[in-house]
């Protein structure tokens, strides 16, 4: 029997026995009589651990089982009841893993079967809990290197080219949101610069020239001041064009990049572009915009 105020080992180490399937928690009612105010806080967090098992709270069952294996150590327990624990807890780990496929959780599995077989001959464990610990830990050698291989075999994307990024470091929705108000706000401005050249241009091309003809036939200057005064009509007219031009340029360039922000970050399902992007077109006939989409 241990010191007077703890718990018989077999008692304790019967009721803090897991099966395979969910905890159960049943401390001997002869035991409580002698227990010390540790130990009585051990039997809590046992039945604390044992409930969360049976609620699939494998995490907080890990929490509890460690909790209350520190005290039975601390408080020098029998043998048994620290073994009993050390199963316990191999088989939330095990179970936790089940829910979030954390690798780590296996190691931690291992380990404490591990531990547990270096003390079953000093401490000498139950053959049937050596029994469990060793075929446990075998079967998670095998596992743990089989996932180890898998990872091996298959390592993480590396990030796309062109600057992208895998799923894991996709951006946030927001941050997505954000990008794609930007890029419409893009493409209006660049879309009323781009429309805006059409009067520097138009100016230039059609008034100007019609300007000269008009005052020339009004005035009918000297072959020496008509020469001067067509110099700087046309003067006038390169300055025009120079600015429809530059207009041009920058709506094209703003509507470009305003359409880039919104199709890069435009939530969707993979490989489908839907929705509609204006862009500029230039050729022979002349510039423009053309509005283009994919339904």
């Amino acid at each position: 029997m241990l010191h007077s105020r703890a718990l018989t080992s077999a008692a304790l180490a019967a009721a803090l026995a897991l099966p395979t399937g969910p905890a159960r928690a049943a401390f001997a009612p002869e035991a409580t009589a002698t227990e010390s105010g540790d130990l009585d806080r051990a039997k809590e967090l046992f039945y604390e651990g044992s409930a969360r098992y049976s609620a699939a709270n494998y995490t907080g069952a890990i929490d509890s089982f460690t909790q209350a294996l520190e005290i039975v150590t601390r408080e020098g327990s029998a043998p048994d009841v620290r073994g009993a624990l050390l199963l316990n807890l191999g088989r939330a780990y095990i179970k936790a893993y089940d829910v979030d496929a954390d690798i780590r959780e296996l190691r931690a599995a291992r380990e404490i079967y591990a531990r547990y077989l270096r003390e079953a001959e000093p401490l000498n464990y139950p053959q049937e809990g050596r029994d469990e610990a060793q075929r446990e830990h075998d079967a998670l050698e095998a596992r743990i290197a089989e996932l180890e291989a898998k990872s091996a075999a298959d390592p993480a994307p590396p990030p796309q080219a062109g600057g992208g990024t895998s799923d894991a470091a996709t951006p946030s929705d927001d941050l997505r949101r954000n990008r794609r108000t930007a890029g419409y706000a893009l493409v209006g401005v660049g879309s009323a610069f781009f429309l805006g050249a059409l009067g520097p241009i138009i100016y230039a091309a059609a008034v100007i020239p019609k300007n000269i003809d008009e005052e020339i036939r009004i005035k009918m200057p000297t072959p020496e001041k008509e020469k001067a005064f067509r110099d700087q009509e046309n003067l006038k007219k390169s300055i025009w064009l120079g600015v429809g031009a530059g207009m041009m340029v920058l709506g094209a360039a703003g509507i470009a990049a305003g359409a880039v922000l919104v199709v890069r970050n435009k939530k969707q399902a993979p490989g489908k572009d839907k929705g509609l992007v204006l862009l500029p077109s230039a050729g022979p006939s002349g510039a423009g915009l053309v509005l283009s989409g994919r339904f």
